[in-house]
């Protein structure tokens, strides 16, 4: 959607909704490049209704699935799999084996929270599934990471998915290794924290 700034008011929206591919083991993928279409499709639409006015755009924010995991190339951004999402349940067994490793009090003492993000329990599922995948030092990122790097050229995520990743370290506002320290997982398999809220041209 477009706002005028000022008023707040509403001056075009547009959506598209992503193909979803799910089946009974738990699966809930999307494509990333469905993703960057789409995106393009309906900044396309938009600039199409406000015409002139899209001169004047001086932002745009992004809201996106937190928790979701892609293994891509962080130097192009490639992806190397599909988007799995939030709410994909494949990964549920390993989140298990990880809870039970460590005490509620660990993961107390960085995340504030008493067991481990679900991305924790994902990258030892993908790392299972896909180990050729590893060989190559992929990056794990999310939705916004995604499109935070089509739209910019960096990695950058924000404190929320970092936290559904299972290494943010809510006491001092940054990342933390170990948790991946502690699996076997390369330390920098996550994108970098972004830091507060700033705007990047």
């Amino acid at each position: 959607a477009v706002f005028d700034a000022r008023r707040g008011r509403l001056l075009a929206q547009t959506g598209q909704r992503l193909p979803l591919d799910v089946d009974r083991t738990g699966k809930r993928e999307q494509d990333p490049a469905a993703l960057i279409r789409a995106l393009s499709t309906v900044a396309g639409s938009l600039r199409h209704q406000v015409g002139n006015r899209w001169a004047k755009v001086r932002g745009i924010g992004l809201a996106t699935q937190g928790g979701s995991a892609i293994l891509v190339n962080r130097q192009t951004g490639v992806p190397s799999t599909q988007m799995i999402l939030w709410n994909d349940t494949r990964a549920f067994g390993h989140f298990h084996k990880i809870a039970a490793r460590f005490s509620p009090r660990w993961w107390r003492a960085f995340s504030l929270r008493d067991e481990p993000g679900m991305g924790l329990a994902r990258a030892q599922w993908l790392r299972e599934k896909w180990p050729r995948l590893f060989k190559d030092n992929p990056l794990c990122v999310g939705a916004g990471e995604h499109v935070y790097f089509a739209l910019t050229g960096e990695w950058r995520q924000d404190a929320c998915h970092a936290l559904q990743s299972g290494c943010y370290d809510a006491r001092h506002d940054r990342l933390t290794t170990r948790p991946l320290a502690e699996l076997g997982l390369p330390t920098d398999f996550f994108a970098p924290l972004r830091r507060g809220h700033e705007t990047h041209p």
